[in-house]
């Protein structure tokens, strides 16, 4: 009789079976073994061996079925397995992967948490997360991933599939920023006050009546001298070719008084003229006659028709400018018409109509009345005119306590005064003045203080800001005296991102969420104001700035957020003020990118959703939105001016820069 040999399995195999189709048989007979890799596992190449005592069994593979020929002897099959390498492949566009930034793939181990960074190429930023797409073998989008500020991805499911990521990075917008004087203008339909990462940009120049073009212009960009530029005297135009916008730009440029305006071109410095001055809001602009004589200018009347086609009710308002700063003469006094200003103050006084303050343009500065400190005014005016002065304190305006105090720093005076009544006090209401200032060699824009300075030599702290555009500070008054110009050490931010510049809107809303712990940057250099902001850090950004309180009640009623969560108290607590209710019943949605119509919704809520003062002026938030009210509330508040004139933009996704400037003028 045939003598019958076993076929044994090694028992020490690992991460995968092997069965083989009799367990024992006699010499000559024909074996088949089947091989089961565990889950995300795979047979490791040339591994699977048959040994008896006499040596190696021929083993043969064929259509993944291995057979060999039983000899006439025991054998033991034996096996290793490996972790299945998968291929995640980068179709990518304006951006490299971290994993492989020349190769458009990589290799990974089934099951690994991947994480990959995206980073943006030079004039490009990160994509919101709606806009990336990961899908598997089959096509089908996956879900199980997250994205950070960073532009990192994690595969939070680890990778149980080959994948294709795709990406777009999304092209950097930059401020095309106009400083213009003496009668030159650049309207925006003209001249577009943002332009992409290297694209071609056209802006165009124009001036008053009374003034003409200036031979030159300079321009700056991210702060420095450009000189890529175009310019054509004699239509204004400015022209910058594709390829070379690479930041912020800065166009600079004074108009010249033509020969033939002004006062007839001869006669003494302080001999009186007649020139035209512009008073204008956002939709209308009229142009009135003023008298100069020295420093101070004087408009005798404003016609009622005219001031009605710039303040009546069935016009877009905003604010009224009177603009002296154009006149190509230093100007530190004027002198308005009292009936001209009454009416501004009954319009601004009024809720039927957009008018919401005045301001007066100067070349010694700025002031900026709201409507209660004009209805103040025009209640306190006596004469037929009203005269503001904001001009340098005299030495000898100072007393000696002052001038102790101050010592070598500039004292401003601002006077407004009607008739025989010297107007101080503003009711309640505020003046914001905006006074040219150059720093000093060693001082920061942060730690620019404007002080009240009483008669006794005490200083008061204004509520200060330093524009380092304009180069002007600017502060608030509730009165108008004495002010002085000081430097605080203290209050001068160490700035430590590479990518917030001090001309940035952003910069004192990143300086303020920094300094209030409401968020931090991304690393310890960088803020990355351009990442999109995802619904977990917009809940949890506002909680901090809220003083970070704990909810009353412990019930989370969301399968997507957890516990150990950096946003858990957050969203808790959103959810009992009523802030927000998740995008489900169960779900919060915290890596979804969060929108401008979300973000002013959340900062409204938290208001407590007070009415609307203003009217909705856009053309793309519907009547019945459940934006609609926030929309018109955060107008009205100053918190956003919308995307244009015209335009939100509701499902633009924000980015860190806006959500902390949301935040910024919605707690002040």
């Amino acid at each position: 009789d045939q003598n019958f040999h076993k076929i044994n399995i090694a028992s020490d195999l690992e991460n995968g079976t092997i069965t083989r189709s009799v367990g024992q048989a006699g010499a000559g007979t024909s074996i088949t073994l089947t091989v089961q890799p565990n889950e995300g596992y795979e047979l490791t190449p040339a591994s699977l061996t048959v040994t008896g005592a006499s040596g190696a069994v021929k083993v043969t593979e064929q259509d993944g079925a291995y057979t060999f020929t039983m000899p006439d002897e025991d054998v033991t099959v034996s096996a290793q397995f490996q972790k299945l390498k998968l291929t995640i492949t980068h179709e990518l566009t304006n951006l490299t992967c971290s994993k492989n930034s020349e190769g458009h793939s990589h290799e990974v181990e089934y099951g690994t948490q991947e994480a990959i960074t995206l980073v943006p190429a030079e004039g490009y930023a990160l994509p919101a997360r709606e806009t990336i797409t990961i899908t598997n073998a089959n096509g089908d989008a996956i879900t199980g991933w997250t994205i950070n500020d960073n532009g990192t991805i994690t595969i939070t499911g680890g990778v149980t599939s080959n994948l294709t990521i795709k990406a777009t990075g999304i092209v950097k917008t930059y401020v095309v920023n106009y400083t213009l004087t003496n009668g030159l203008s650049a309207p925006e339909a003209n001249a577009p006050r943002k332009t992409d990462y290297k694209a071609a940009y056209t802006g165009k120049l124009e001036a008053a009546s009374g003034y003409k073009l200036p031979e030159t212009i300079t321009v700056t960009m991210g702060g420095e001298a450009f000189t890529g530029f175009q310019y054509d005297s004699s239509n204004g135009t400015i022209t910058i070719e594709a390829g070379q916008i690479t930041g912020n730009l800065v166009i600079t440029a004074e108009g010249v008084k033509s020969s033939s305006g002004g006062g007839g071109g001869g006669g003494s410095s302080s001999s009186s003229s007649t020139v035209t001055v512009p008073v204008s809001g956002d939709s209308n602009s009229v142009k009135v006659n003023a008298s100069v004589s020295g420093s101070t200018a004087t408009v005798k009347d404003i016609d009622t028709s005219k001031l009605n086609s710039v303040v009546g009710s069935d016009v877009k308002t905003g604010t009224v400018e009177v603009d002296f700063s154009g006149m190509g003469k230093t100007i530190s006094t004027v002198n308005l018409p009292t009936k001209a200003v009454k009416e501004i103050a009954k319009a601004a006084n009024d809720s039927e109509n957009d008018v919401d303050g005045l301001t007066v343009k100067l070349s010694s500065g700025e002031v900026a009345f709201d409507a209660e400190a004009l209805d103040e005014i025009q209640q306190q005016a006596s004469g037929t005119q009203l005269t503001l002065t904001v001009a340098p304190a005299k030495p000898s305006d100072l007393n000696a306590r002052q001038k102790e105090t101050v010592g070598d720093a500039p004292v401003f005076d601002l006077i407004l005064k009607s008739g025989s009544k010297v107007i101080t006090d503003f009711g309640g209401g505020y003046a914001t003045v905006s006074i040219p200032y150059t720093l000093k060699e060693g001082q920061k824009p942060a730690g620019i203080v404007v002080y009240y300075l009483d008669n006794d030599g005490n200083i008061t702290p204004c509520e200060t800001m330093y524009d380092v555009r304009s180069k002007s500070v600017i502060f608030t008054a509730g009165h108008f005296s004495k002010y002085v110009i000081g430097y605080d050490e203290t209050q001068a931010w160490e700035n430590p991102f590479v990518d917030v510049e001090d001309d940035d809107y952003f910069y004192a809303p990143v300086r303020w969420a920094v300094e209030n712990d409401v968020t931090s940057g991304t690393s310890a250099t960088t803020f990355s104001p351009d990442n999109s902001c995802t619904r977990a850090q917009m809940v949890t950004f506002l909680w901090k700035a809220a003083g970070s309180p704990k909810a009353q009640k412990s019930e989370n009623p969301f399968t997507d957020i957890k516990s150990g969560d950096y946003f858990y108290d957050a969203v808790l607590w959103a959810v009992e003020k009523g802030i927000t209710s998740g995008t489900s019943a169960t779900t919060f949605s915290p890596d979804a990118s969060v929108t401008r119509a979300q973000a002013v919704v959340f900062l409204y809520a938290y208001a407590n959703r007070p009415a609307p003062a203003s009217e909705n002026p856009f053309t793309d938030v519907a009547d019945g939105a459940y934006y609609t009210n926030a929309v018109r509330w955060a107008v009205a508040e100053k918190i956003t001016s919308g995307t244009s004139d015209t335009t939100f933009s509701p499902e633009n996704v924000c980015t860190r820069a806006q959500i902390v400037t949301f935040l910024f003028q919605a707690m002040q």
